[in-house]
């Protein structure tokens, strides 16, 4: 008998798709992917001289450059790219609810949903809270005045509910991966992707896309922005297990809904383009001399420089946003 709440239906049916047939995958997709990255990073380090580098005796070869969904995120203007590597991050309580909310998801789907929420948020605080002093999310909660920690819990909790309200058990089969770091080096490691999806479904096993990828997003929507890191997680899976996945999707807990791509070479090469783009700028600016390519967007109502930036201060009329 399914017990399954109407919700929870929708997203087996819709989202998971366990029923739908999965799209064939040309074989080659993930060596020509790979290849088309490695030429882009190859033409961006050679132009910034960071390939022959180690020949004229500059330190900056022997760097090697990360790239991120965050770094990827603030390609849109280097004085976005400078200011947040500059800023010491800091948590605050949204951050910390989006943090601890995501892990106490992925507990409650590794354990099977076999505690209450109120136990699992306890199970989630005391992980956290007696990490190393080094760990800033233990040091911010072990902080909280009574007030401000019971307020925190709850808000984590509720949003746990949520999750499960919405969400179906995920059953074995599925081969449920949480908070999976992927790694992909370029270049013998001289460029190293790096991606951690909330989570993926599926495993390879024949010619067809049968992964999913879903991320949870615990606060407000920021569409455009989050197709972008998903295409890029999908690239980082693609090039990883070979084959990519045949959706993916965020989905906004507080909501119960979700935005979704279906798998697409084209949609892939977006990613491609974009990851060499946020190559050429981690190269081009790790010379503290080079000059900064500013442009303002809706980004800037999130950047530290904003209040000082000339390029921000032009939009006179409030397009950026406040």
């Amino acid at each position: 008998m399914d017990t399954s709440t109407p919700a929870q239906a929708r997203i087996r049916d819709e989202l998971l798709a366990w029923d739908e047939e999965r799209p064939l995958v040309d074989p080659e997709l993930a060596p020509t992917l790979r290849a088309e990255l490695e030429a882009g990073a190859r033409s961006v380090l050679e132009e910034h001289g960071l390939l022959d580098g180690l020949a004229r005796g500059d330190d900056r070869y022997d760097e090697t450059l990360w790239i991120s969904k965050s770094r990827l995120d603030r390609v849109v203007c280097d004085g976005l790219y400078r200011a947040e590597l500059e800023r010491p991050f800091e948590y605050n309580a949204a951050i910390a609810v989006g943090t601890l909310s995501h892990r106490a998801i992925e507990l409650d789907h590794a354990t099977r949903r076999a505690r209450a929420p109120e136990q699992l948020v306890d199970d989630v605080w005391h992980e956290i809270a007696t990490r190393p002093s080094s760990d800033r999310l233990g040091v911010f909660i072990n902080g909280l005045d009574e007030v401000a920690d019971a307020s925190l819990r709850q808000a984590v909790e509720q949003l746990l509910t949520e999750h499960r309200d919405v969400w179906p058990p995920l059953p074995s089969w599925l081969h449920v991966r949480m908070e999976q770091s992927t790694r992909v080096e370029l270049l013998d490691g001289r460029v190293v992707l790096l991606g951690t999806p909330d989570i993926t479904l599926g495993r390879v096993r024949d010619d067809r896309a049968r992964m999913l990828l879903v991320d949870f997003k615990t606060g407000m929507r920021r569409p455009e922005q989050e197709r972008q890191e998903l295409r890029f997680y999908a690239l980082l899976l693609t090039l990883k297990h070979g084959q990519p996945p045949f959706r993916w999707a965020v989905h906004y807990v507080a909501e119960g809904a979700w935005d979704a791509e279906d798998f697409s070479e084209d949609r892939l090469r977006t990613a491609v383009r974009r990851t060499i783009d946020g190559i050429d700028q981690a190269a081009r600016l790790s010379d503290p001399d080079a000059p900064e390519r500013l442009r303002a967007g809706r980004w800037c109502r999130f950047c530290p420089r904003r209040d000082g930036c000339p390029e921000y201060l032009s939009q006179g009329d409030g397009t950026v946003g406040p």
